[in-house]
């Protein structure tokens, strides 16, 4: 059996978890950190340098959605702090500005224009890249700002350098903090409940760690299958069902199509070599994996609720911001929601267990936003408890729809309900102004875009429209539905659908 997880240096005293909003969205997220007005640079993008993973980049799929990633705090920005975008186009601005969700001078920087942005590969369209092209545009606006991106990285840090500026996280505490095994590590001293599996590592076999699983099957009465196979990933991601429980054959073949798809991901890639077997891996890249039994399969618990928990660490204690609700397939994210009334007062249930992983996190370093997946259960004796999946450190899929919810409650004084979707919208291809403007037509001619005098309405927040999208026709624009309750939505999800089905 493996050693329990010891920490190598004393801890901090406990903190307690106070209760906040994102209302004011990023000006919120800078106040709760505890940084001066004005001081923060927020970067939202997905790319993790090869520097962090020096033989493992992250996944295609991943690389080629950051360059549209960026814009999704935009619906966040705020008077004080800094957004940091490629070229941003102004007609989103104007929108969101003209809804009151942002201000109208709304602290968004554009680091790039329009005809910079050339190619959908990272390191080359980063944000951190096209920041250290333009220098003498931004240096001096920058100029000592405390810089909080998704992922911590060498380049982050060393730009940060050049105008007497700080990264939030450093790198190591970036790639630590999002590993799939590090809660998992730390719950042998925090006791979270978490789902039951174990860490198989590099120098144990396969075949070593699968039969460890199958004797905790046997101990612990619980079904060999399904379960899930979990590789440890910056970005997310990185999380696929076993439908017929672990194998080798299974475990190899989904690393291989993982480290295959990261390594095309980027413009020099991390091998030169092309990888046709799990033999052809080097060693030096073989990773910490996890093995989870399904919650699901038990038939001791029932799911409530899958849920994301968000709260801002900060230096001098954590802000719980909210929950929102997630609909995935396959472990993949593919949306989220706001809650009911009904789900606030039973997750009310969890948030001591929450709070107290978002603590443990606070007084190892983490510094920044922060969620925790989690699935709400009931036991057949009625007892509700979390079992925590994983930790994101970075904002979440589902953060800005949060924020913008939060908003709206506050400028209609009444409960609002909002849906996070991703749909392909058709565009004319050009700048991202033109795209942009494309989407704003697109809803408005329906009838579905969302207007301050109105209750329910399509707010589009996170387009694509730069260029080298798969289809340069269609904008693929993750949207915000909301309403005053789930009815509402799906009124309109219905008439999008019925545009969508007749378009095709």
């Amino acid at each position: 059996m493996q050693k329990k997880f010891k920490e190598k240096n004393p801890l901090p005293p406990e903190i307690t978890t106070k209760r906040g909003s994102l209302e004011n969205g990023l000006d919120a997220i800078e106040q709760y950190l505890g940084l001066a007005s004005g001081q923060a640079a927020f970067i939202n993008e997905f790319y993790s340098s090869r520097e962090n993973f020096p033989d493992l980049a992250e996944p295609t799929d991943w690389v080629l959605g950051d360059t549209s990633a960026c814009l999704a705090p935009v619906v966040m920005a705020g008077q004080n702090a800094a957004l940091l975008t490629l070229s941003c186009p102004r007609n989103l601005v104007e929108y969101l500005s003209s809804i009151d969700l942002i201000p109208q001078t709304a602290n968004i920087i554009s680091v790039c224009n329009p005809g910079d942005v050339t190619t959908r590969l990272f390191p080359d369209d980063s944000i951190i890249s096209k920041l250290q092209q333009n220098m003498n545009n931004t240096s001096s606006i920058l100029q000592g700002k405390t810089f909080i991106p998704s992922f911590g990285s060498p380049e982050a840090t060393a730009f940060a350098a050049t105008v007497d500026g700080q990264v939030l996280n450093t790198t190591k505490q970036s790639i630590d903090f999002n590993s799939k095994n590090y809660m998992r590590r730390i719950s042998d001293v925090e006791e979270f409940n978490m789902p039951v599996g174990l860490i198989i590592k590099p120098d144990e076999t396969l075949e070593s760690g699968i039969i460890r699983f199958k004797q905790i099957a046997t101990e612990k009465g619980l079904p060999i299958s399904p379960a899930w196979l979990k590789f440890p990933s910056v970005a997310g991601g990185g999380t696929m069902p076993l439908p017929n429980g672990p194998s080798i054959d299974a475990i190899q073949s989904n690393f291989l199509k993982f480290i295959q798809s990261a390594n095309d991901g980027y413009t020099e890639p991390p091998i030169s070599e092309p990888l046709t077997s799990y033999e052809d891996i080097p060693k030096s890249m073989l990773r910490d994996i996890v093995l989870e039994f399904d919650v699901a399969a038990r038939g001791d618990v029932k799911i409530l609720g899958n849920y994301c928990f968000q709260a801002v660490i900060g230096e001098r204690g954590v802000t719980y911001v909210g929950t929102t609700g997630q609909v995935t397939e396959d472990g993949n994210y593919m949306g989220g929601y706001t809650l009911s009334q009904n789900e606030k007062d039973l997750i009310e249930n969890v948030l001591p267990d929450i709070f107290k992983v978002f603590e443990s996190f606070q007084k190892r370093g983490y510094r920044g936003v922060m969620g925790v997946d989690a699935l709400v259960t009931t036991s057949t004796q009625g007892e509700i408890k979390p079992y925590i999946l994983e930790a994101n450190c970075r904002m979440n899929g589902s953060t800005p729809l949060l924020g913008l919810v939060q908003k709206l409650e506050t400028i209609k004084g009444r409960n609002m309900y909002g849906e996070s979707v991703t749909i392909p919208v058709p565009v004319n291809d050009g700048t991202p102004d033109i795209v942009m403007l494309g989407i704003l037509r697109y809803f408005n001619d329906a009838g579905l875009l969302y207007q301050k005098d109105r209750n329910t309405g399509i707010i589009p927040f996170m387009p694509d429209v730069y260029c080298r999208r798969p289809d340069s026709k269609i904008s693929s624009t993750r949207c915000a539905i909301i309403g005053t309750n789930y009815d509402d939505v799906q009124t309109v999800k219905n008439t999008l659908a019925s545009l969508l089905t007749r378009e095709i």
